[in-house]
């Protein structure tokens, strides 16, 4: 994402990699600043030309060099020329800034004019978010195949179908469940009984006894 139109034009700044960091215009400026324990350079119209003859006008890092300059700098014009582009229309003197309705949340925002058909910048970071997190398309073609392979085999075989899901040892799991009643377990602790002698009765451990009993305290308290 670059870098919103500021009110106070701004100095570029390049390392050895063409990285680019923005400084605040002052009537002394210097040729070369530190970040990080990096040197950056001042960028000048003369200095991006020589970068354009000695890496061609394709080269895409120009190209990013090019936009930040035309967003932050006070004369971005001259940016351009040593490029051998135009300044956009909407970057003309008397083009004024607009408040603009962003066209997916509707709120008010101050866009840059070349970035005014752009949502504003909390749904570009949502949408970045949302970009970074989804599925890559090795896992959607991993999850195409299981389901596939999970219809292969509720077809052939439907016993190994359990309440929609493939579960091929639900037979055998089921044989082993045991219904218990839980509230009469609670009521008779709540009369009294021991835990121990409660969850004897039901074949269960103390703590899972203790753990329902807790549950139902829960809920009659909400």
């Amino acid at each position: 994402m670059f870098p919103t139109l500021s009110s106070r034009p701004k100095h570029l700044y390049i390392n050895a990699r063409l990285h680019v960091i923005c400084v605040s215009a002052t009537l002394h400026h210097k040729d070369w600043r530190f970040s990080l324990g990096e040197p950056y350079l001042l960028l000048t119209p003369r200095r991006l030309r020589r970068l354009r003859l000695m890496l061609g006008r394709r080269d895409p890092r120009l190209n990013q060099i090019l936009d930040v300059a035309i967003r932050m700098v006070d004369d971005p014009a001259e940016y351009c020329k040593v490029m051998g582009v135009r300044l956009p229309r909407t970057m003309r003197p008397e083009t004024p800034r607009a408040s603009i309705l962003c066209p997916r949340c509707d709120h008010v925002h101050y866009p840059h004019p070349l970035d005014a058909d752009l949502p504003c910048p909390d749904c570009q970071a949502a949408m970045h978010r949302n970009e970074a997190f989804k599925p890559s398309p090795k896992l959607l073609t991993d999850r195409r195949a299981d389901r596939a392979a999970r219809k292969n085999i509720g077809e052939s075989d439907p016993a190994s179908v359990y309440n929609g899901h493939l579960a091929p040892n639900w037979r055998i799991n089921a044989k082993r469940r045991l219904e218990r009643d839980w509230e009469e377990a609670c009521r008779r602790i709540s009369m009294g009984l021991s835990y121990r002698r409660v969850a004897a009765e039901l074949e269960c451990s103390v703590g899972l006894l203790h753990k329902k009993v807790q549950e139902q305290k829960y809920w009659e308290s909400n």
